[in-house]
């Protein structure tokens, strides 16, 4: 039990002293009814001290705040939903109010800062994972009473005696519900620079910004430095919005790759690539513990070229150009000079006049190659008279040897595009595969516009919604494709998806049940009905499934893959082993398959077979 201090007895008085917003306190100083010990820190939103409440007889963390007056409304609003979180590893909140200035009181933890334990190199991976699976539980705790933390890092993760975590510092914390614009400043950006997300520094904070907040703290925690690196503002700015982090194993080889594959998909740029939500990653998290398969993928050396191509499209694409240029170059030139020989002599004496009628040449034809790329028009007067410009300028050579450049140059205009339906419908997909989906709904958009009862339109546009997470419009436009074709097997397969991620578990089984009756002999239906009873763990219905899509497709490599799945989760590592076995025949991801097995032979202590597929995932 705290003690009174030696310096406080039951008489004494209570002073109510003018705090001046930028003075500190002193020790033995009062600030209400709290009675200052010492001070613990201070930064951006005020002063921290250890304090002694004088009425409930115990030491605080006392929170002077010098914000300005336009934020106390903010600040009174979320310290009242703040007060409503009781989680064991959240910091609890006792006491807050505006006099004499704002203020709130906190749990004194004794303890370290997980800041300290990096600083000394003094936190193990397997402590490290420990403490972050509690940290991610706790956060999707706060998320659930929709409270954003958005300063979360390694200083405000304080490790108890007890070597628990405590979430620390709710300081900057928001309600993601809140409606009143005036009680947060439009574009503020708040937070430790290190450990913001790209979307921070618009000021536009999500759940998804604190999922980066954990990926950079776990990122310092594994690697004994911060995510980026920079003395100023805008070069930690530019490195978030632009650059690529280090991969932590590229640092610390000894790092575990799946640590770091959690790692970096919590520090994805875009919102969409990282976690849904705590919950999730919490999951990730225990399953990396558990030696359970993970979402996240290893990390490799294309993931590093395709996020420079991303990166950098500009330079690629310029510099896929020039090849582009430079290949058209070697088969005119080797065209030009075919039938060279022999005649050496004539072309020595020629080579000036030559080489400055290639360059005009190659000019024009460069200018008829993207007026042709720029228009479809089928009577094209420009790029006739562009072509003649290319027929005066050879006058070496057989003028026959660039009629396939010619040709190649008219092709877009001898097939004008007829853009219908099926045009933007097809164009749709394309982008919907390749993850555009604002595109894909812009050209679905276009299609119903042609067609306003074209279900297979709907449909696609439904998905292309879910994956945005707008969870209305994607059922609106199931809806409508169900009205206008009661048999749309898409509609009801995708929708049951989104029932799925909503957790109404009812409606999924319906739309499973339904896709299937229209459409019984697909094996991928029944694999995916099959997998929802996975996760809802009724393993024997999620069994029946796997075996009915088997029997329509013995080969499908998924299916494998999923039976595995479930006999590793009911601990038949045998049965897992030869279903894993199956699926690598056909998977085109054969690396996955080869991390289950590792795991399945890891849980049977079988070493020769772990050093095989260990070896098979270097590779």
């Amino acid at each position: 039990m705290d003690q009174i201090p030696h310096n406080q007895t039951k008489q004494s008085r209570m002073v109510f002293k003018d705090v001046s917003q930028n003075k500190a306190l002193k020790p033995n100083e009062y600030f209400g009814r709290y009675l200052i010990d010492s001070e613990l820190g201070r930064g951006g939103m005020g002063i921290v001290y250890k304090a002694y409440d004088t009425h409930l007889k115990r030491f605080v963390a006392l929170k002077v705040l010098s914000q300005s007056a336009k934020s106390l409304g903010r600040f009174m609003r979320e310290s009242s939903a703040l007060a409503q979180l009781k989680h064991p590893n959240i910091i609890r909140l006792f006491d807050f109010g505006e006099l004499p200035q704002p203020y709130f009181t906190m749990e004194y933890v004794e303890g370290v800062p997980l800041s300290d334990l990096i600083k000394e190199k003094k936190i193990s991976a397997k402590f490290l994972l420990e403490i972050m699976i509690k940290v991610c539980d706790a956060m999707g705790h706060a998320h659930k009473y929709n409270i954003l933390h958005r300063d979360l890092k390694p200083s405000n993760i304080m490790i108890s005696s007890e070597q628990e975590p405590i979430i620390l510092d709710f300081g900057l914390a928001k309600m993601t519900d809140t409606k009143e614009r005036s009680l947060s400043l439009k574009g503020e950006v708040l937070g430790t620079l290190l450990y913001m997300s790209p979307e921070q520094f618009d000021g536009k904070s999500t759940t998804k910004s604190d999922i980066y907040s954990v990926g950079a703290t776990i990122y310092e925690a594994l690697t004994f430095r911060t995510v980026y690196q920079g003395s100023s503002y805008h070069k930690i700015l530019y490195q978030t919005l632009h650059g690529r982090p280090i991969a932590p194993r590229e640092l610390n080889p000894e790092i575990c790759p799946y640590f770091e594959a959690v790692c970096l998909k919590c520090l994805e740029k875009k919102q969409t690539a990282r976690y849904k939500d705590f919950r999730q990653l919490t999951k990730e998290l225990q399953n990396l513990k558990a030696n359970r398969p993970i979402i996240a993928k290893k990390y490799s050396r294309w993931n590093v070229a395709r996020k420079f191509i991303r990166q950098n499209k500009v330079v690629f694409y310029g510099a896929m150009l020039a090849m582009a240029f430079l290949f058209v170059m070697f088969i005119v030139t080797s065209l030009w000079w075919r039938d060279a020989e022999g005649r050496l002599h004539n072309a020595q004496q020629k080579f000036l006049t030559t080489s400055e009628r290639q360059t005009v040449i190659i000019h024009k034809l460069s200018l008829a190659l993207k007026h042709s790329l720029q228009n479809n028009n089928a009577n094209d007067d420009e790029l006739d008279v562009l072509l003649s410009d290319i027929d005066k300028a050879i006058k070496v050579g057989d003028a026959s040897q660039w009629d396939f450049v010619k040709e190649a140059i008219t092709v877009p205009r001898k097939k004008p595009v007829v853009q219908n339906v099926g045009m933007y419908f097809a164009k749709g997909l394309n982008f919907l595969h390749t993850g555009n989906y604002l595109a894909a709904i812009e050209n679905f958009t276009l299609s119903i516009q042609h067609n306003p009862q074209h279900s297979q339109s709907y449909a696609q546009r439904g998905t292309a919604y879910h994956q945005m997470k707008k969870y209305d419009e994607a059922l609106h436009d199931y809806a409508q494709a169900i009205k206008y074709d009661a048999n749309n097997v898409n509609a009801y397969a995708n929708r049951a998806f989104l029932y799925d991620d909503l957790q109404k578990d009812h409606l999924a089984i319906a739309d499973y049940d339904k896709a299937i009756l229209l459409k019984p002999q697909s094996a991928d239906l029944y694999n995916n009905r099959g997998y929802f009873y996975f996760t809802r763990n009724q393993y024997g219905l999620a069994l029946d499934d796997y075996n009915k899509a088997l029997q329509l497709n013995q080969q499908h490599p998924i299916v494998h893959a999923n039976i595995g799945n479930l006999y590793y989760q009911r601990q038949k590592y045998s049965e897992a082993i030869a279903s894993y076995k199956k699926a690598l025949i056909h998977h085109q991801n054969p690396q996955s398959i080869y991390r289950n097995l590792y795991d399945c032979y890891r849980q049977l202590n079988d070493k020769r077979n772990m050093k095989f597929y260990a070896q098979k995932m270097r590779k």
